[in-house]
């Protein structure tokens, strides 16, 4: 009778097929769409593995191992002994989408070899974090079709794109900033401090790289510098001229706004007479005598042409108001210009017939 009833169940087992024989369940960490930084600005993330099942409970499984599928490399565990140790127990991955596979076998005595009596599919990333940036402090920045803080960030995968966009604005350090490609110094989106190979449109798709996590996506922005030229001399109604850019301005002119890195020429006018003063031009203040220079501007600047002013001798109306035997008395017109200041009164005396 043993022998029957122990036929009879192994028959009842082959009737109803493998599907009756579950396991409660088998799982693992990462879960279904984990999504994991690597680390630092290192190109790998460490992912720790953990996992863990419940054998059938009836009928009795004698034997049972996991099998893990990377899709790279399978690895295999006995349960029945808990060897979770034949699994490793962390993995340092690249960027990338990853789906993993967890399955349990079991060994029944009514069956020939292992069955497999669960399985667990996890789909999970790892993806770097990057930032766009301007090249300055604070400001704002276009990130993703979003108007963000300067600094801020986007989690990608490599071969993902990351859509950024240059805002012009004020930097808070007394510049307006822009997006420059209409001279010289023209603007260019940056990582890894290095210009991107035509990247010059303001708005920019970029694809990330294996060698991107952590880095920053800088707009170049370029400043706007305020530049006026002035004579040194400042005469009664009159400060003369200077030409910039082939115009004639009256000085002190207005400003100028130059893109930092571009040029502006300016040229001084050698002589002037004005109000009582000869003005002969000397030098620019950087220092150069060349009457027609080309500056290269890269901040805010006042550049000032210098003039030696020298007094002239006419018109003073110089007479003696004394008597002979009487005190001397010099009398003049003072000179129409307020920056004469000062005076000196000469003498000839003859001594001995000598001069």
């Amino acid at each position: 009778m043993k022998k029957i009833i122990v036929i009879a169940f192994t028959a009842i087992l082959l009737t109803l097929g493998l599907e009756k024989l579950k396991a409660q369940y088998i799982s693992f960490e990462p879960h279904q769409g984990d999504v994991y930084l690597c680390r630092g600005t290192s190109s790998t993330a460490r992912i720790n593995l953990y996992w863990n099942w419940a054998l059938t409970s009836y009928p009795y499984s004698y034997a049972a191992y996991a099998k893990l599928k990377t899709g790279i490399k399978d690895y295999e565990a006995n349960v029945k002994a808990t060897n979770r140790g034949s699994f490793p127990e962390y993995f340092d991955l690249p960027s990338g989408t990853y789906t993993w596979t967890m399955e349990l076998y079991e060994f029944f005595n009514e069956l020939e070899g292992f069955v497999k009596t669960a399985s667990v599919t996890n789909v999970f990333y790892v993806k770097y974090k990057l930032y766009a940036a301007n090249n300055f402090s604070g400001g704002i920045i276009n990130l993703e079709g979003s108007t963000v803080q300067s600094g801020s960030s986007v989690i990608k995968l490599v071969n993902q794109n990351v859509s950024v966009g240059a805002i012009d604005q004020n930097d808070g350090q007394g510049y307006y900033r822009i997006w420059n490609s209409n001279g010289i110094n023209n603007s260019n989106w940056l990582i890894h401090s290095i210009p991107i190979g035509g990247a010059t449109s303001r708005n920019y798709s970029y694809t990330v790289t294996i060698n991107d996590n952590s880095a920053t996506l800088v707009a170049d922005l370029k400043k706007l510098c305020n530049v006026t030229f002035q004579n040194n001399f400042v005469s009664v109604g009159n400060g003369g001229t200077i030409k910039v850019n082939e115009t004639q301005y009256n000085s002190p002119t207005s400003q100028f706004q130059v893109v930092e890195g571009n040029a502006i020429t300016a040229e001084a006018q050698y002589y002037y007479y004005i109000n009582g003063i000869d003005y002969v031009f000397t030098n620019w203040n950087d220092g150069s005598t060349s009457l027609s220079k080309t500056f290269t501007i890269n901040a805010h600047n006042q550049i000032i042409a210098n003039y030696r002013g020298k007094p002239t001798n006419n018109g003073e109306n110089i007479h003696f108001g004394s008597q002979v035997g009487a005190p001397i008395e010099i009398y003049w017109n003072d000179n129409p210009n307020s920056n004469v200041t000062q005076y000196q009164i000469w003498r000839k005396v003859k001594h001995n017939g000598v001069m």
